[in-house]
């Protein structure tokens, strides 16, 4: 006879290496209690207020269920019926917090149910193949993200209490060595002297050039990696190189479910010159290198990636395996607007 053959779903919560415990305590704990049951195990590391776990969408597909392509459904994560039989028709979960921290779980709850599947938290003794616990289960997790939202409102909170006391945050800017006692960035000087050449580089030559230039040269980051163009751009944009104690660039958006951060116009920035951070290049260069950023950026090729399309992924370089994307420019020596393909290794790295 066969064994009935059920899922069980673990998380936890960061990626502490503490946590590895707390996985197999977890995992050994189901295998014990069902060991008359063939178990198939699903774990995640993340927070539970988002759906962008690859254990929990993996076990959704597994029991049935489709995922709607995000850019039809306004970048959010939905999931619906397939023709599919799932490999199960029963979920475990110790703690119902571990498998979602909002009440649109009650959608996928809802979507399970009607594949026939049925979730089972033991720390409430809850099933959803009852009515009258269903009814429980969603004034649960309407408790649960109701609390999600005050700690996160609490922690924006905390954060700008920071950023008024100009605190320093980041501790692996290349350039700096982070003293967490003093809440100091110090000089690393010979990564000093790299940051340096790049701003005077960028007065006369693009990100490509630069990158090309460092890679001729064999200068490396702390990675012992090329300098990408995007870490460039990165390193020629950030202000702390003159001093200042940039905070506030982000904002988070879509708590539950989808959880992402956007970055917010230059101008809602705060940008607050700070003792404990010591310049590596001083303000008037810093100045100047973004007036040739932008001179370059308004009378050279401005490419714009817009690789989102149904070939994105498809095609393939001959050459390295690389995809290619779809890219656009406008140059002054042709005005007319026009995109193309092109692969991305040779764009980021060029033709070599």
């Amino acid at each position: 006879m066969e064994k009935e053959r059920i899922a069980c779903y673990v998380r936890v919560s960061t990626d502490l290496d503490e946590q590895d415990s707390s996985y197999k305590n977890q995992e050994y704990y189901f295998r014990s209690k069902y060991s008359d049951k063939e178990i198939l195990i699903y774990k995640d590391k993340g927070t539970g207020t988002s759906f962008r776990r690859e254990g929990f969408q993996q076990m959704l597909l597994d029991a049935g269920l489709d995922k709607l392509d995000e850019r039809n459904t306004n970048k959010k994560i939905v999931f619906i019926q397939s023709d599919r039989e799932p490999l199960f028709r029963k979920i475990v979960v110790k703690d119902t917090s571990r498998f979602a921290r909002n009440i649109v779980i009650m959608d996928i709850i809802r979507e399970l149910k009607a594949k026939d599947v049925f979730i089972f938290f033991e720390d409430i003794q809850k099933d959803t193949s009852k009515e009258e616990d269903m009814v429980m289960l969603q004034m649960l997790f309407t408790f649960a993200e109701n609390t999600s939202r005050t700690i996160s409102q609490s922690t924006k909170f905390g954060n700008r209490r920071t950023i008024e006391q100009n605190k320093i945050r980041n501790n692996e800017l290349y350039g700096y060595n982070f003293d967490r006692d003093k809440n100091a960035l110090n000089i690393i000087q010979e990564e000093a002297e790299v940051v340096r050449l790049i701003f005077n580089l960028a007065l006369e030559h693009g990100f490509r050039v630069i990158a090309n230039k460092l890679k001729e040269m064999g200068i490396k980051n702390r990675k012992g990696k090329y300098f990408s163009q995007h870490t460039l751009v990165n390193m020629l944009r950030n202000r702390k190189y003159a001093g200042y104690n940039v905070r506030g660039r982000y904002d988070s958006v879509n708590l539950f479910g989808n959880q992402k951060y956007i970055m917010k116009k230059r101008d809602e920035w705060i940008e607050m010159q700070n003792e404990r951070i010591e310049p590596i290049i001083s303000e008037e260069l810093y100045n100047k290198v973004q007036e040739a950023i932008e001179l370059r950026c308004l009378h050279g090729n401005r490419g714009k990636n817009i690789s989102k399309t149904d070939l994105a992924g498809k095609l393939k370089c001959s050459r390295c395996g690389a995809s290619y994307i779809l890219a656009a420019d406008k140059r002054l020596t042709n005005p007319k607007f026009h995109s193309y393909y092109i692969c991305s290794h040779k764009k980021s790295r060029g033709k070599d």
